[in-house]
């Protein structure tokens, strides 16, 4: 089966949108899909229950019942999971992510596993969002936001990345607004120019059917 984790150079680049965008290609071209945010913080509170939003999302795509089953754990506060953990005196166990993840995937032609912040986000004191990559044998797709600063925070991942023998997918850049940034204008081509093949494409802004090329290239790596 195909598998991918995607991470992002920071918070806020647009992963989740970017994992909703796969999902909506992969459907179309007939795969049999399931995804999983083993960890979600922010969470609102509503009728005493905690929704997280971005694992609502992806429930909905794949139109799977189980919330839970895509998102284990979900904490209020908008920090590192390790730290909402400890705010609530809680203990992350990963096994629960493990089993979970072992369930989903059968009987599915793709799963994406989707990250918080970046890889060296702490899940617990000794386990990160890298470490569950390597774990799960997952090739990482790196969203980054199109902006100034964008290629050094690219780079150190991908760093980090290959120094740890860890597999990379690809890099995507997300215009997740329509700023005029002078650097926007030059990025895609100087991460061209660094990374090779490795650089996929820019996500432009807007709706999934603009992207659906960048999509089915994510889809075809794999």
């Amino acid at each position: 089966m195909k598998k991918l984790f995607v991470t992002g150079t920071d918070t806020a680049v647009g992963k989740t949108y970017t994992v909703l965008g796969i999902l909506n290609s992969a459907a179309g071209l007939g795969y049999k899909t399931v995804a999983m945010k083993p960890f979600e913080t922010g969470c609102r509170i509503c009728n005493q229950m905690l929704v997280p939003h971005d694992a609502a999302l992806i429930k909905k795509a794949i139109g799977i019942g189980d919330l839970d089953a895509i998102n284990p754990y979900r904490f209020v506060a908008p920090v590192a999971p390790y730290v909402a953990a400890k705010m609530k005196n809680k203990r992350i166990k990963l096994n629960v992510v493990f089993d979970t993840y072992k369930h989903l995937i059968k009987g599915h032609h793709l799963i994406v596993v989707e990250g918080a912040g970046g890889l060296l986000v702490p899940i617990t004191r000794d386990f990160f969002y890298a470490d569950l990559a390597k774990t799960l044998s997952l090739p990482i797709l790196v969203v980054a936001a199109n902006k100034l600063g964008v290629i050094n925070h690219t780079l150190l991942t991908v760093s980090y990345i290959m120094k740890n023998k860890l597999k990379l997918a690809g890099v995507v850049l997300n215009d997740i607004d329509q700023k005029n940034d002078p650097a926007k204008k030059t990025n895609p081509k100087i991460l061209k120019e660094l990374l090779g093949n490795k650089f996929i494409g820019e996500i432009r802004f807007g709706r999934f059917e603009k992207n659906a090329d960048l999509f089915k290239k994510i889809l075809n790596l794999l």
